[in-house]
C-alpha cells in the first residue's frame, strides 16, 4: 500500500462514553466480541487480522449521503450514540467488489456465517486502513 491513493470515505460509528467504536454490535450482548475494533481521530486503524486473512476489512461508505440513508434505516437507534466521520481511507475495496455480507453476530464470535439473502447497505465499501479525519454529523 506504499504508493496507494488516499481516497475519502465516511465511517458511521457508535459512541461509548468516550470511545470511538466499530457498529459491529452493541456491546451489551454476552457474546465475546472478536471483531470490534475502538477508533481514534487522526490515527490509521485495520480490521482485527483475522478478518484481514479472509478477505473482510474495515466497512465505510462512499459518500455522506450513504451513510446517513444507514442511520436512518436502523431501527434500534438511540440518537446520541451515532456519528458520521470523514475519513482518509488506503486499500479502497468498491461495492462491485466487496465479499459476501456475513451476519454481524457470527462476525463477533469469530466466525463468517455468509447471508445469501441480505446485503451490504448501498453505498458500503470496504478499505484495508482508515483514519478518522473529522466528525460530519452527530445524530
Amino acid at each position: 500500500m506504499k504508493d496507494e491513493k488516499i481516497v475519502i470515505v465516511y465511517k458511521v460509528c457508535r459512541i461509548e462514553g468516550e470511545k470511538i467504536k466499530s457498529m459491529v454490535m452493541e456491546e451489551t450482548t454476552s457474546i465475546k466480541d472478536t471483531a470490534s475494533i475502538t477508533y481514534v481521530v487522526d490515527k490509521w486503524i485495520e480490521a482485527p487480522q483475522w478478518l484481514r486473512d479472509n478477505g473482510y476489512h474495515i466497512t465505510a461508505f462512499d459518500s455522506l449521503p450513504s451513510a446517513e440513508k444507514f442511520i436512518t434505516s436502523l431501527y434500534s437507534v438511540v440518537p446520541s450514540q451515532y456519528k458520521i466521520y470523514e475519513c482518509y481511507a488506503l486499500g479502497y475495496i468498491g461495492e462491485e467488489s466487496l465479499p459476501k455480507y456475513c451476519f454481524p453476530y457470527s462476525v463477533m464470535q469469530g466466525k463468517l456465517k455468509v447471508s445469501p439473502a441480505v446485503h451490504w447497505p448501498q453505498g458500503t465499501v470496504m478499505v484495508k486502513k482508515i483514519k478518522l479525519v473529522k466528525e460530519v454529523l452527530s445524530t
